[in-house]
């Protein structure tokens, strides 16, 4: 797969997934995890910044932690609309699909291949290894503590237009 497709897809992809959390909803990557938001007990705060659940699938096999636990607090979480996808990415149904998995599992690898440090050491040993998502924000999973830990930073510039 040539890198210039992939990165379409996944810049549809992070636009895809913004636009959903910027109407209050969850959207699911397979092999990844859930983008929601966490739900507000405080009436005056209207909405949180988006957080990234990891799917237990990525954590089993990847070895990686997620500082971010617990239900959804999006209310609506769909999985990936794939053709809506397709059309923004201007590739096959297939390749979108392959793209993300592929990026996903690339991902992953690159993440469980970091050594994590003693349990005694809070400074990760090792650069963080990072998934930029166009439009959307990074995954960013550092060893720490003995484990690898991952945390989700959302860009915050404007979400892009549509077509």
């Amino acid at each position: 797969m040539q890198l210039d497709e992939q990165s379409r897809v996944w810049a549809a992809l992070g636009a895809q997934v913004r636009r959903r959390l910027d109407i209050g909803r969850g959207v699911s990557i397979p092999g990844l995890g859930t983008f929601c938001h966490r739900k507000s007990h405080r009436p005056d705060e209207l909405r949180r910044p988006p957080i990234l659940l990891l799917a237990t699938e990525f954590t089993k096999r990847y070895g990686v932690h997620a500082l971010e636990r617990g239900p959804p607090g999006s209310t609506d979480v769909q999985e990936v609309s794939w053709r809506p996808l397709m059309k923004q990415s201007t590739s096959t149904l297939d390749t979108a699909k392959r793209a993300v998995v592929d990026g996903v599992r690339s991902f992953g690898r690159e993440a469980a291949a970091q050594e994590p440090p003693a349990l005694h050491c809070s400074t990760p040993m090792q650069p963080p290894t990072t998934l930029t998502i166009p439009n959307l924000g990074r995954l960013v999973v550092t060893s720490r503590y003995g484990r690898r830990v991952a945390q989700f930073h959302v860009d915050d510039s404007p979400p892009p237009s549509l077509p």
